[in-house]
This record gives C-alpha cells, structure tokens and sequence, in this order.
C-alpha cells in the first residue's frame, strides 16, 4: 500500500491515511503542535510568520474547508431545490414536509439542491431552549448523515447555519466536514460564490444562510443588499430570517442589464417557544419551506417557484 498511513489493526480494513489520523487527532484534541522554544534565542519575523503559515496550511488541510468559488455543471432545464431552515429536533417542525421534499429530489434527475443551513435545531441555547426537543444530539446527527447520503450527488453547495455550526463550535467536531466528504458535496461557512453552468449558458449564485441586513417591509431585503455589496450575481438565496419571499428585478450594469433573482427560503418549523415569547404569529404554510428555481439552458432566464414539490412535478 503506497499511502501514507498507519495500520491500527492486524489487516488492511485498519488502515488509516495520514490525513484520517490528523483529522482524528485534531477533533479529539489530540494534535497540538509541539515546537522546541528557545526564547533566549531571538527571531526574525519571518521565522515566525513562516511557522503561522504552515501551522494555518495543516489546519485548514485538515478541516476540509474549501474555496468560496465554485463551479458546478448541470444537466438542460436544471431544477435547483433551495433548502434551508430545516430545524431537524424542534417539535413544531413539519417532518412529512421534509421526507416529501427529499423524496421529490431523489426520484428527479434533473433536481439538484442547495442546503442553506440550520439543518438541525440543536440544544446550545440555554434556558428553555434545551428541553424544546423531539430528537437528542445523537438523532440530529444521524439526520444530518442522511440527508447527506441519500441526497449525495445532487448536492450543490452546503452552508452552515448558526444552529448547526454553534453545535460544532460546542462539541468540538463539525458534522458537516465528515459527511461532506462522504458524499463528495461542497460545504461553505459564510459566503458561497457559485457558477452553475447548463446548456449554453452560466448563472451565478450568491447563497449564504444569512446575508446582512433585515426589514419589516421588505422580506428580501438581505439579498437584495447583497446585491449592492457582491455585484455581478444573476441569484442571491438566503435564509435564517424565517421570512419567506422572491423578487426579480431588472438590474442596470454598464452598458447593457439583466433580470437579477432575489430569494429567501422559509423555514420548515412553524413556531417555536422564542417566537411565542417574542410576540410573532404561528406562520401558515405560504410562509413555509424553500423555493425551486428553473435554469434555462439557451438564454438567460430564471424561473421561481415558491414550492419545491409542485415545481418538480410541474417542470
């Protein structure tokens, strides 16, 4: 076997690549670099900007984090699934909702989908928060696997919400990165920039859980705002707000325009005991869930549905 490694047991099914036991070590705390220190000795900054770097590089390796860029190819007339907010583990959630829509993926072959986040609810928020759960840590993990598995290959793009990314923060272990890796999907946290190229043509995709801003008047409001902050993107998607809405608007660029798409997901979970206390209304099923989006493969056009089950049977 010509991989670096080690064998953790008597036969090859023990083997472990390096990258597996760098990885391992540096969720269980285990890798901490260890330096010979000689204080006494002084150093130039450029000893010491050069070990910050490949300290950053072994890091970064070992996370699994990629570009922001990225460049995706999809078959003509693509349907993208824009799912997020899911809030897997929350009692108010709508879990048929969630298997329908997963099930309408699969069965399609020209859907493809973008996980925007908050996959799961998590119980990291203290107070009454904690016990606002109908699936422990062990579930929503094995939900995240499953979802990761059974729509691997459709996968355009994964980000991280504040739900799921504060469970990595507090176990130590992001979910994310493992499971992405299983499935070869892409997974972002903060901004992704993406290319999804079908037929002739080439949209471009701003997508995040959340954008910047926020308005009681206005439900696209943060992508929108992205569009004057990251010019040049024919979709900006989001979701975190739980304010479901869509716009397209024709955009002046220099010398000619174009029809630019603004769109944020509603969330799967109708309520919870933080928006009750907080004064919001149960929200009604034209609030809820994600958007579907048909990409035309001979001239720029992009086509929003706001239900993704309909959409998919439809186009």
């Amino acid at each position: 076997m010509s991989e670096k490694g080690l064998f953790t047991g008597p036969d090859e099914s023990m083997f472990k690549s390096d990258g597996e036991v760098k990885r391992d070590g540096l969720f269980n705390g285990e890798l901490q670099p260890i330096h010979a220190r000689d204080f006494k000795k002084s150093r130039e900054v450029s000893f010491w900007t050069q070990r910050a770097k490949e300290r950053s590089k072994d890091l970064n390796e070992e996370t699994g984090m990629l570009d922001t860029l990225l460049q995706v190819n999809l078959p003509p007339w693509a349907i993208v699934a824009l799912m997020g907010d899911l809030h897997f583990g929350n009692p108010k959630t709508d879990y048929q909702r969630i298997e329908d829509e997963v099930l309408a993926i699969k069965d399609n072959k020209r859907v493809s989908v973008v996980l925007g986040g908050d996959l799961v609810d998590g119980f990291f928020w203290g107070g009454n928060s904690q016990s606002e759960q109908s699936a422990n840590l062990e579930e929503q993990y094995r939900f995240l696997n499953a979802i990761f598995q059974e729509l691997g290959g459709r996968i355009v793009v994964a980000v991280s919400g504040e739900h799921d990314s504060k469970w990595a923060a507090k176990t130590g272990i992001d979910p994310y990165v493992l499971m992405a890796e299983q499935c070869n999907a892409p997974y972002i946290r903060g901004i992704a920039e993406v290319s999804l190229n079908t037929g002739t043509q080439k949209y471009d995709l701003v997508t995040a859980h959340k954008l910047r801003g926020n308005s009681m008047y206005n439900n696209v409001h943060p992508q929108m705002r992205a569009g004057k902050e990251l010019q040049g993107a024919d979709i900006y998607s989001s979701h975190h707000t739980h304010r479901k809405g869509s716009s397209q608007q024709s955009v002046r660029t220099f010398g000619e325009s174009k029809v630019v798409s603004y769109i944020s997901g509603g969330p799967y979970k109708y309520s919870d005991d933080y928006s009750e206390r907080s004064g919001f209304a149960k929200q009604k099923e034209s609030q809820l869930f994600g958007h579907a989006i048909l990409l035309n493969p001979d001239k720029k056009e992009v086509r929003i549905s706001d239900d993704i089950i309909s959409s998919i049977k439809r186009w």
